[in-house]
């Protein structure tokens, strides 16, 4: 049965994968050079080149291999801080100067005064060894291997001394997004020379158990796709570690993930280290256990950015993220959003209604773009260029929170609304594996006649019955919903950025929704859609025939920001 679930996740993703990745691949005609190319001599000037090396990994028989990017103008005479990036899973290293994915825009800082390293990460690209999704024991160690390797083998980086590891280290950046920004958490927090000095992490995670497991309920849409890409990473097959495979399909048969599952995925988080809570016992099943305790990260310049639809790892992650590291002193944290992510890649159903529409390559908030705030904090951290940030950006407390592709609003973070207006909905019975909505609110909220805007993270307090009056493994999925008085999807009540969140289980849930950001339109209506099945999640309903039928009541919370609320626009 469980080769079988395989085959299912498999096949039911490949296609979409394949239709959607944006893998530059690597330029196999770059082969490892017999020793690292020198700089050119004082007073001599070149183009720089790009060049791949090859490394032993942290674990017997792993080889790691990545691209050494100078900068575009090599000036004997100069240093240069060195950028090092990777890729989103499935994908692959930049294999030259001319590159640009989610968040690194590698040809616009070479250009600028910056060198950089590209790294296929373990089992992508042209790296071996098995996927074990970034464990701290085996692909951040392989990080520190290309660090220290680093600093043996490029003379031409910028040195200076480090006063978080009172020592003199390289100038060094990080930057990626989605499985290419957690590398840069985890190996801030891990490495012992605390080498990495402002980082730019995009579309990632604070807690993976949370994200692939949100409340007990598998993201089974997501985690099936995963797999397919984890799988073809690099045109080879069986890419994981056997752990995490065992894991995935126990999980999507039983509906139910394993307790060791929820440990080995929260050790492999920023947010497992942020809270410092007690140490997880296993790092991969029966007689594993982790080498790293939970051992808060030390303050460090960080932009975080996020997709403001993105279903796989929401807002509220990056959120987490950016108040670990507020709230252990870092000098200056700022955080963005935009329209594109991961919901670009599987969107949910809603998904055209919204207007206007998300597209893959909206990296904006309004008139900000991330390239440009990458490249200004990168330039006052690294370059010691002062005030660069804040001419871009304002204030390290202002979050832009984009609302679609043109427009957003900026928000004091200590400001951020956190639930908000009230409203309730009567008992309501929602049929487990049902995808169409149950849209429910008494009192609902209508936009008045100067329109609104929906920004912030909605709560609820929900309780959640079986008909049969009696407990039950129910589960039904909340979101909030949205009918347009006018215009695309007038009269829909659709579930708003395709966002949902489950709850497992008779009794009464008190939760964080996801975060929204929306312009209403004046008589535009918000209430609340109750699933009993979600694309996202697919195959994760409620199996229990005493849990067949829910019915589900209670309040919820919205963040509705005052009609005059300033809104960018590009």
């Amino acid at each position: 049965m469980i080769r079988l679930m395989q085959k299912l996740l498999i096949s039911a993703s490949l296609a979409l994968l394949a239709a959607c990745s944006t893998s530059p691949g690597t330029d196999n005609n770059q082969r490892d050079p017999a020793a690292p190319v020198p700089p050119p001599e004082p007073g001599e000037l070149r183009n720089g080149q790009a060049y791949r090396v090859a490394i032993a990994g942290a674990d017997p028989g792993v080889e790691i291999v990545f691209q050494v990017l100078e900068p575009q103008l090599f000036d004997g005479n100069q240093r240069y801080p060195l950028i090092i990036h990777s890729h989103g899973f499935g994908n692959a290293r930049a294999p030259s100067h001319n590159f640009s994915d989610e968040v690194g825009n590698l040809e616009r800082l070479t250009a600028n005064g910056y060198g950089a390293i590209s790294i296929d990460m373990r089992a992508h690209g042209e790296s071996s060894g098995q996927i074990r999704v970034h464990d701290p024991d085996a692909e951040i160690q392989d990080v520190l291997l290309i660090l220290d390797w680093a600093e043996e083998n490029l003379p031409w980086v910028a040195t200076h001394f480090d006063t978080k590891a009172g020592a003199v280290n390289q100038l060094i950046g990080t930057v990626g997004a989605s499985y290419g920004g957690q590398w840069q958490l985890l190996t801030h927090v891990l490495d012992p020379k605390k080498r990495i000095d402002a980082m730019v992490p995009s579309n990632t995670w604070s807690d993976l158990s949370d994200a692939l497991n949100t409340n007990g309920v598998l993201k089974s849409g997501w985690v099936g796709l995963l797999f397919a890409g984890g799988n073809n990473a690099g045109d080879r097959i069986n890419n994981f570690d056997p752990y995490v495979t065992q894991l995935l399909a126990t999980s999507a048969v039983s509906n139910q993930m394993p307790a060791d599952g929820v440990e080995f995925l929260r050790y492999h988080s920023f947010d497992y280290f942020c809270d410092a809570g007690p140490a997880v016992t296993t790092n991969g099943g029966p007689g594993t256990a982790p080498l790293s305790p939970p051992v808060p990260p030390l303050g460090i310049p960080a932009l975080f950015s996020q997709g403001m639809r993105d279903s796989l790892f929401t807002f509220n992650h990056a959120l987490n993220n950016f108040n670990c590291l507020r709230n252990v002193g870092s000098s200056d944290v700022r955080l963005m959003t935009y329209q594109s992510g991961h919901n670009t890649i599987f969107p949910g159903p809603g998904v055209i209604f919204q207007n206007p529409q998300p597209t893959a390559a909206d990296r904006n908030c309004a008139a900000l773009t991330l390239d440009d705030a990458t490249h200004a904090f990168f330039d006052e951290h690294l370059l010691g260029i002062p005030g660069r940030l804040d001419a871009v950006m304002g204030s390290a407390d202002d979050i832009c929170l984009s609302l679609d592709v043109n427009n957003g609003v900026v928000v004091d973070i200590n400001e951020l609304i956190i639930g908000g207006t009230e409203f309730s909905f009567p008992p309501s019975r929602v049929v487990a594996g049902n995808l169409l909505p149950v849209t429910v609110a008494n009192g609902q909220y209508t936009a008045p006649a100067e329109g609104a805007v929906l920004a912030g993270i909605p709560t609820a307090e929900i309780t959640v019955n079986s008909l049969s009056g009696l407990d039950a493994d129910t589960i039904v999925f909340v979101g909030i919903a949205h009918n347009r008085a006018s215009g695309n999807g007038q009269g829909v009540w659709d579930t708003v950025e395709d966002f949902v969140i489950p709850l497992r289980g008779t009794g009464t849930h008190s939760v964080e929704l996801s975060a929204v950001a929306e312009l209403l339109q004046p008589g535009d209506q918000i209430a609340v859609n109750l699933h009993g099945s979600y694309s996202t999640h697919a195959a994760s309903f409620s199996r229990d025939p005493l849990g067949a039928v829910a019915v589900v009541s209670g309040t919820v919370n919205i963040p509705i920001m005052p009609a005059n609320t300033l809104v960018l626009s590009k």
